[in-house]
Order: structure tokens, then C-alpha cells, then sequence
């Protein structure tokens, strides 16, 4: 780790990166087993910058879970709902109403839903979801089941 900048660029290897203004720690989890190489650029007062590289290895372990309630409209964790886990390489998650109705589909793992269909917020009420997901790894899985919308 480098020492006096003002800004700090990583670079993760996945097409993730962040950019902070201290030196604390930085996290990242990679969502598929690999080598990447991760790169420090450190800018000083005055825009010159050095960089590092190193290779991190990661092994994922697939997982996948869906939380069961939310709040939309609140700020925070819980106004959106989204697919958590590891190793997804491809997924679609339909969540319906009571009566069948779709009203949100996505296949995008980082793509949650606010509780809107046609730009309105739906009813508190119980949602129907189903969830096909293609691990990095090969493996598929189909998770079935419900979510509370809670206002």
C-alpha cells in the first residue's frame, strides 16, 4: 500500500473499481472462482500518480438467497429487493402479484426491484417469485418462493 495521496483508485480485475480518499481498508468479493489482477493507483496533490499490481486468486463457493420482506420508498438496505449470492453467471428472477401478474423481471444480479409496476407502487401484500440461476461453474439451480412488501 502506498502513502501519501490524496486519492486512491482500485482496480479489481473484474470491471469492478472504487476510488477512496484514505488509506482504510478496502474490500471487494469476486463473484466467480479465478485469478484477477487487482491495481492500486495512488494520485498525489497534484494528479501524478504510481501504480501496483498483484494477482489475487479466489475460489468461489456457489450460493444464492432471496430476502423475504421489504420497505419501498424508504432510504437504505431494504427499499429494493435483490438476489444475494456468489458465483452467478446468469439468472432471471420474475416476481408476480396475487393474481399472477408479472410485475417485475430482471436478469441483471444487481438490479433489484422498488416495489413499482407501471410506475406505481404496488399494495403491501405477499409476491410469488421464481429464480433460475447458471453458476460460473456450470451448475443451475431454480428457487421458488414469496416476498412480503411491507409499507
Amino acid at each position: 500500500m502506498a502513502t501519501g495521496g490524496t486519492r486512491y483508485k482500485w482496480v479489481f480485475g473484474d470491471g469492478d473499481s472504487t476510488i477512496k480518499t484514505t488509506t482504510d481498508t478496502v474490500l471487494h468479493q469476486y463473484n466467480a472462482t479465478g485469478t484477477y489482477t487487482a491495481c492500486q493507483i495512488v494520485y498525489n496533490q497534484f494528479g501524478c500518480s504510481d501504480t501496483i499490481c498483484k494477482p489475487v486468486s479466489a475460489i468461489v463457493q456457489p450460493l444464492l438467497a432471496v430476502p423475504n420482506a421489504f420497505t419501498p420508498g424508504r432510504f437504505g438496505t431494504n427499499s429494493t429487493i435483490r438476489v444475494e449470492g456468489f458465483g452467478i453467471a446468469k439468472m432471471t428472477w420474475r416476481i408476480y402479484n396475487r393474481w399472477g401478474q408479472k410485475v417485475f423481471e430482471t436478469s441483471d444480479r444487481k438490479f433489484g426491484w422498488d416495489g413499482t409496476y407501471k410506475g406505481q407502487i404496488q399494495p403491501m401484500d405477499v409476491y410469488a417469485y421464481t429464480l433460475d440461476v447458471e453458476f460460473f461453474d456450470g451448475t443451475k439451480a431454480r428457487k421458488t418462493g414469496d416476498i412480503t412488501l411491507i409499507k
